[in-house]
């Protein structure tokens, strides 16, 4: 039977570890039900040095049951391409209700790795990265993987930042923590699947230090079928040029939910000229309402 309305909500938080660590939780909670990935990665190279799971399943009866699960497959592993299929080999014995879950924050734990760095600190404070030419400079510079990854670097966009009106709103500790900073960066995440009523509706919002979104997609009832696609951004780094590609996302409507539906998000709202934010916030709600169809 079809389950009418579900909830996930995922929580992420970046701290300082060491001189060039960052000890990284992920909390993927599905109605009481959740999974804690607990890694520590080493910059700038981004490696998983030990990683740890612990899950808590509940289903409303008796006493929460913890469990711990070690992950030294994973350590030594790059936090970067071949990641995914990493964690898939690495969790190919658990079982698969676990196992998902455990992806799906291992996963968010590889995109939290990317939204900081270990710069020194003098190296960065005193840059005005409210100039959103230096801010991308700072990025290209350090993370040259960002190069035409979306839209802010695409080729030659900066030239066009005057007659736009670009601005940029990120803050210099995400480079480099501040003497004695902890938390680095926190990410929250809430996907929800709405089929009571009319038309079943996936809704998902993104928000974090920098970023906040929203996506709903509406589907044909009886169909695994967008009928109608919103998104909405609130908050970016580079105000005025973010949100460009969030229109695009329009000619998902009429996609059907199938093994061909990424490719058709990564055409729309992905690649130099997209949000690579949107693009994954589409994809994960998807993942997550058309498993419960």
């Amino acid at each position: 039977m079809e389950q009418q309305r579900m909830r996930r909500t995922v929580e992420g938080v970046v701290r300082t570890a060491g001189p060039h660590e960052a000890a990284i939780e992920v909390i993927v909670s599905d109605h009481g039900d959740w999974i804690s990935a607990v890694s520590t990665i080493a910059f700038p190279e981004r490696r998983m040095v030990t990683a740890y799971a612990e899950t808590v399943r509940w289903g409303g009866r008796g006493s929460p049951k913890p469990e711990i699960h070690p992950l030294e497959t994973l350590e030594g592993i790059p936090v970067g391409p071949g990641f995914v299929r990493a964690v898939n080999a690495a969790l190919a014995d658990k079982e698969e209700t676990v196992r998902g879950k455990l992806v799906d924050a291992l996963v968010e734990t590889a995109r939290l790795a990317g939204q900081v760095g270990f710069l020194p600190w003098e190296e960065v404070c005193d840059l005005d990265i409210t100039d959103p030419r230096v801010l991308r400079r700072l990025d290209l510079t350090h993370w040259p993987e960002l190069n035409n990854g979306c839209m802010p670097y695409s080729e030659g966009i900066e030239f066009r930042f005057g007659s736009l009106g670009i601005r940029s709103a990120s803050r210099a500790d995400l480079y480099g923590p501040m003497p004695g900073q902890q938390v680095r960066f926190r990410r929250s995440k809430v996907l929800r699947r709405d089929a009571l009523g009319g038309a079943p509706r996936l809704m998902g919002v993104l928000s974090d230090d920098i970023h906040e979104l929203e996506v709903e997609l509406v589907l044909k009832p009886g169909t695994a079928t967008v009928e109608a696609v919103q998104v909405r951004s609130v908050r970016s780094p580079y105000p005025g040029i973010c949100n460009l590609p969030f229109p695009r996302a329009s000619r998902l409507a009429g996609s059907a939910l199938d093994r061909d539906f990424k490719a058709r998000v990564v055409e729309a709202v992905g690649g130099p000229h997209g949000c690579v934010h949107l693009q994954d916030v589409i994809l994960d709600l998807v993942r997550f309402g058309a498993a419960r169809m």
